[in-house]
């Protein structure tokens, strides 16, 4: 676009709306200009913008290498492995995740969506219980009640109160906190609850019997939950007298397979949509790891944790997980398409799964960071996924939205590219 100033014209910098990965709100509103300017993104959202931008190359031992000679070198450690693992799927973009999928297939390898067991415990209930769930719209146009359960969207997702939770438009909507700190949330709501993350499940057996019209001894429930049974009947009343609740939940143990927690409030959703209409949501804060999931149950009836060794999947909990496998010393390559943030993520008070992941060869698909871990044998700078390539994210509510390449063209390949020349 140019504009006639007298006798000069001067080119205007274009603008278009992108769509933001730098949480799992993913806001579809930010104005970005030519410069990678975000002009309305929350704090998080600049950061993610604002990361610098890799040299594009390959990595052969450490030594510089063309993309025909990585994949090469690749393709000779993958025909050599007995026990490959791919894992680090979140950040990568939907097509790059079936993408991955299909290598995983074809090598018999285990796959997992990520490297730690934590942060589960909401598909393990899904699995056990199921869920009642909505779209964020749906939540933003419809609720009058928004319960926020050891969560604390305004620092994870600062932009979620005023697009979904209390946003400007819809109607007028009461905010409940429940949490072991009093957070920033909890500064803007309406309601405030302090409760112990041990003492989370007797609380939400609380508010169930007392839904339910079940005589509780009240100091009973003073000595687990360390909460009157006052408060606890004014939640209850608060929930029931919703036309439309919507619970935004974390989790509260690091117990990912048996949390009764969350067991418990996925139950407690299903007794609510008994008496009003409620809708339950976990805040997830994992990049784009719920489509990984939905990639992989689509591709074989299991969300993560798959083992393709007998050339069918196979699932059982968290025994093919990428960390249980790695505790155990059951990989001889590691396939890892993630960035250096997620590697620092790593458990590292799973002392045997660190040792063997830093001693095992790897092929790494990075998009920031240059990594140096130790014996990363291969390494592909990859392309960004709503910044120098395309790509569909999911939302927290499963919900696709397309990135866009910001760029005017491909600075390197996708991730996606390098899976398929490893097939």
């Amino acid at each position: 676009m140019f504009r006639f100033e007298g006798f000069r014209i001067r080119r205007m910098e274009s603008k278009t709306n992108a769509v933001c990965p730098g949480c799992t709100c993913l806001c579809d509103d930010i104005e970005i200009s030519n410069s990678l300017v975000a002009n309305s993104a929350c704090e998080r959202g600049l950061r993610w913008f604002q990361q610098p931008e890799l040299a594009n190359g390959c990595w052969v031992e450490n030594q510089p290498a063309d993309f025909t000679s990585a994949c090469c070198a690749a393709k000779k450690l993958i025909a050599g492995s007995r026990a490959p693992l791919i894992c680090g799927l979140s950040g990568l973009s939907t097509s790059a995740q079936q993408s991955a999928w299909r290598l995983a297939d074809r090598i018999a390898a285990t796959i997992d969506t990520t490297l730690t067991n934590s942060a589960r415990a909401s598909m393990f209930a899904l699995q056990r219980v199921g869920r009642v769930t909505a779209t964020l719209g749906e939540v933003a146009t419809r609720s009058d009640l928004v319960v926020f359960w050891f969560c604390d969207p305004v620092t994870t997702h600062p932009r979620h109160l005023e697009r979904y939770s209390r946003p400007a438009a819809g109607p007028p909507r009461k905010i409940i906190v429940i949490d072991d700190h009093s957070s920033a949330t909890a500064h803007q709501a309406d309601t405030f609850i302090h409760l112990s993350k041990p003492a989370a499940s007797a609380a939400i057996a609380v508010v169930r019997g007392l839904i339910a019209g079940v005589p509780l001894d009240s100091a009973n429930v003073m000595a687990t939950t360390g909460r009157s049974i006052d408060q606890w009947q004014s939640l209850a009343e608060s929930l029931l007298a919703a036309r439309y609740g919507a619970i935004f939940y974390g989790h509260t143990t690091p117990e990912s397979q048996f949390d009764l927690a969350t067991d418990s409030l996925a139950s407690l959703l299903r007794e609510l949509n008994q008496k009003t209409r409620f809708v339950g949501l976990s805040l997830r804060d994992d990049a784009n790891a719920q489509s990984a999931e939905n990639v992989l149950a689509w591709s074989s009836g299991f969300p993560f944790a798959i083992n393709l060794h007998r050339r069918f999947p196979r699932f059982h909990g968290l025994e093919y997980s990428a960390e249980t496998i790695l505790a155990r010393g059951e990989c001889d390559l590691i396939i890892l398409a993630s960035t250096l943030e997620f590697y620092a993520a790593f458990p590292s008070t799973n002392k045997p799964a660190l040792d063997h992941f830093n001693e095992t060869p790897k092929i790494v698909l990075s998009e920031t960071g240059d990594w140096t871990a130790a014996n990363t044998s291969i390494k592909f700078h990859v392309a960004q996924a709503g910044k120098n390539s395309a790509g569909d994210f999911c939302r927290q509510d499963d919900v696709a939205l397309r990135l866009q390449n910001l760029k005017s063209r491909e600075t390197g390949l996708s991730a996606e590219q390098v899976f398929q020349q490893l097939h």
